[in-house]
């Protein structure tokens, strides 16, 4: 169908199968394989839109080492790194909020300023990925028709009070069940059950009870807000760093994956787009204070809302090389 993706064309990269397991539970989930390294890849369809989905642990290492071994034998049209992350006070954003990213920001990656009490980092005097969309800073700039395009759909959505497309499934047969290998959850878990009998997700002591069956999908109105993300692989838990990070680099949303997507998708010369929903204030390690059933919630209905005007995308999207 014109102006459709179809299955060559949309990867989805996600950390935790937690993560998307609520927008898979509105779609038909087709075929699942895992590669020798351990990485789930996905096939499902939302409508008209055939997509993958590749699970690829927690960080920056196992994702640029899942989605770099992908890319090596399948050229994707568009990448969208999403999950949940922790969002920065004043920015707009709350829990459930939709941030999408701008540009990507690793705070580790950099030359130490040697000035006595000085703070902070200089830029690498190389580029890491010889792509035009990495500044001379270091930060990796996403494209402004995807982040402009994304921000509207997903606004109107949410917005619009009405029912979005799809309807909650019952959890997918074992067949389609999507292992996870870590202590989080056993291989061959179910994603709607995350290791556990009563849909516990053992990594947030959080319910994540399964959708609905047969009932339609109705978004919470919630900010949509863009700006920069900042990947780190230390998780800000002091009320200093926070401030420091803040005025640093004024980011919206702090977690841990992007940067590494953000980079092997520009050495691959992929379109990447990250979208997250907030499930903390950064900061704030009381896992009392936060809400991830709410934040998958929201990023699923996010993701539907996106799919359902793929086409919208595909016109920001330039055709693909031909070799």
């Amino acid at each position: 169908m014109k102006g459709i993706f179809t299955l060559a064309d949309l990867l989805i990269v996600v950390a935790t199968p937690m993560e998307i397991a609520p927008f898979l539970a509105l779609c038909t989930v087709g075929d699942h394989r895992k590669t020798p390294g351990g990485t789930s890849v996905i096939t499902a369809r939302f409508k008209a839109m055939t997509f993958k989905v590749i699970v690829t642990g927690p960080g920056m290492v196992n994702t640029a080492m899942a989605l770099g071994s992908h890319l090596a034998y399948h050229r994707p049209r568009l990448i969208i790194q999403t999950g949940i992350a922790g969002f920065f006070k004043g920015t707009g954003l709350c829990m459930g909020g939709i941030g999408i990213a701008t540009a990507e920001i690793d705070i580790h990656c950099g030359v130490e300023k040697a000035a006595e009490g000085a703070h902070g980092l200089y830029p690498l005097p190389f580029s890491l990925t010889g792509s035009p969309m990495e500044g001379r800073d270091g930060q990796v700039a996403m494209h402004p028709g995807l982040v402009r395009t994304a921000r509207t759909v997903i606004t109107d959505a949410f917005s619009s009070h009405h029912p979005l497309p799809g309807r909650w499934k019952a959890a997918p047969p074992a067949s389609h069940a999507i292992p996870f290998s870590s202590a989080h959850s056993a291989p061959g878990t179910n994603i709607l059950n995350n290791g556990t009998s009563n849909g516990v997700n053992l990594a947030s002591h959080h319910p994540l009870p399964a959708p609905p069956s047969g009932r339609p999908c109705h978004p919470r109105a919630c900010p949509v807000v863009s700006g920069p993300f900042i990947t780190v692989s230390t998780l800000t838990a002091l009320p200093e760093t926070v401030t420091r990070l803040a005025q640093a680099h004024t980011p919206v949303m702090e977690a841990m994956e992007g940067m590494a997507a953000a980079q092997v998708a520009c050495r691959y010369e992929v379109p990447f787009l990250e979208i997250r929903s907030g499930s903390n204030p950064v900061g704030i390690r009381d896992r009392n204070a936060w809400d991830i059933p709410l934040a998958v919630g929201q990023l699923s209905m996010a993701l539907a809302a996106l799919f359902d005007k793929g086409g919208a995308l595909c016109t920001q999207i330039p055709p693909p090389k031909r070799n």
